[in-house]
């Protein structure tokens, strides 16, 4: 018994520093949005290589708490770098630019997370201002 009351203090605890403890019913909204791109992704094999990570990755931000609203601008800008890599060097395997691609997205979502969790702006202006950069990168 002394278990299971350690094991329900552990899941309250969890509850209470996780971002559902203090959702908003839009929270709950954009989680239910993530849940159908998850679902179309998966069941209905709707751009699966595209919504997958977009809405797991979304539904990660959102169960801290927390918004990205720079995610759209790094799809853009992505696809932009892959095009003109493409478009310079023809001959390079898409595996390469994948690869390259990849880590340019990687290396914009740490600097959102180093802005957010080691300076401490307030996740809606740091995903802002790098939504802005990008754009302007684009």
């Amino acid at each position: 018994m002394e278990i299971l009351n350690e094991l329900w203090n552990s899941l309250v605890t969890i509850f209470t520093s996780s971002g559902f403890a203090t959702a908003t019913w839009e929270n709950y909204v954009m989680i239910l949005i993530a849940c159908v791109l998850f679902y179309l992704a998966i069941k209905k094999q709707f751009e699966p290589l595209l919504l997958l990570p977009i809405a797991f990755g979304m539904l990660l931000v959102l169960i801290t708490g927390g918004i990205d609203l720079s995610v759209s601008s790094t799809i853009v800008l992505c696809a932009v770098l892959q095009g003109n890599y493409l478009i310079a060097h023809p001959e390079t395997n898409i595996f390469v630019i994948l690869i390259i691609v990849v880590v340019a997205g990687a290396l914009i979502g740490l600097v959102n997370g180093i802005l957010i969790t080691k300076i401490k702006i307030p996740p809606i202006v740091a995903t802002l201002g790098v939504q802005t950069i990008t754009n302007a990168a684009v």
